[in-house]
């Protein structure tokens, strides 16, 4: 095929189809990975299939109908047909390459180091670490120490100073309690006997204003005495049946 230029695969490709063309130019290909140089051999090689059997049937169609060999139809898939064989190419080689080096990327990766290094480098960082515990341990171990110190010496000072009795202290606030409360209630019985009876509401005299009586109710008692009955309820009928017979003889 004659040589083609991203103008020319940008006309003929679709967006997908331009995204594998344009990863096989040299500055792109060289870093890829080698699953992305798997993953564009297998593109490449189904658009290249693709197009050659189109190309192929477009070709025996044509022929047939036209007795023609060649058609622009014909001529655009033929073009990219042999496009997709030519990128196919470049990922197999960039692959082969990647394989055959062991990289990733088409660049040697660095050989790991021997186990002798490998252990030497791992006791180091081991020894640096026990050192770093062992100063965290005892910073740890003298500040526990301090605090022991300072609990035995509230302990000591506790212990020297004289007990307060606490109980003899509550009994004495109790019996001053008592003390006072009695004179308060004598102080009031004093008082009351020096102010004499109390006079309640109007009519009564009475020390106990608890047993006090009205004038108007001392009277009524006293009639009810005197008429020797003991209950007025029955004048109440006697009133009640008179006035009912006074109302009958008005009739």
């Amino acid at each position: 095929m004659g040589r083609l230029t991203v103008a020319d695969a940008k006309r003929m490709c679709t967006k997908a189809e331009l995204g594998v063309v344009m990863g096989s130019r040299p500055d792109a290909i060289e870093k890829l990975s080698v699953d992305q140089l798997k993953k564009n051999v297998a593109s490449a090689r189904r658009l290249r299939d693709k197009w050659r059997d189109l190309a192929t049937e477009q070709r025996r169609d044509t022929q047939q109908a036209q007795k023609s060999r060649v058609t622009d139809k014909n001529a655009r898939s033929d073009e990219k047909a042999a496009l997709f064989s030519h990128v196919l190419k470049r990922y197999e080689e960039q692959l082969a390459k990647a394989e055959s080096s062991g990289a990733a990327g088409g660049k040697t990766l660095p050989k790991p180091p021997k186990k002798k290094v490998r252990a030497a480098g791992h006791r180091l960082k081991r020894a640096v670490v026990r050192d770093e515990l062992k100063d965290v341990r005892s910073e740890l171990n003298a500040a526990s120490k301090v605090k022991v110190k300072k609990k035995k010496a509230a302990k000591k000072k506790a212990a020297a100073a004289p007990a307060v009795p606490k109980k003899k202290v509550a009994k004495k606030k109790v019996a001053t309690k008592k003390k006072v409360a009695k004179k308060k209630v004598a102080k009031k019985k004093v008082a009351s006997k020096k102010a004499g009876p109390i006079t309640g509401p109007a009519g009564v005299v009475s020390a106990d204003p608890g047993k006090q009586r009205k004038a108007t109710t001392a009277a009524k008692k006293a009639r009810l005495k005197a008429s020797g009955k003991t209950s007025r309820v029955q004048a109440h009928v006697q009133a009640r049946g008179g006035r009912k017979q006074a109302k009958r003889d008005s009739r």
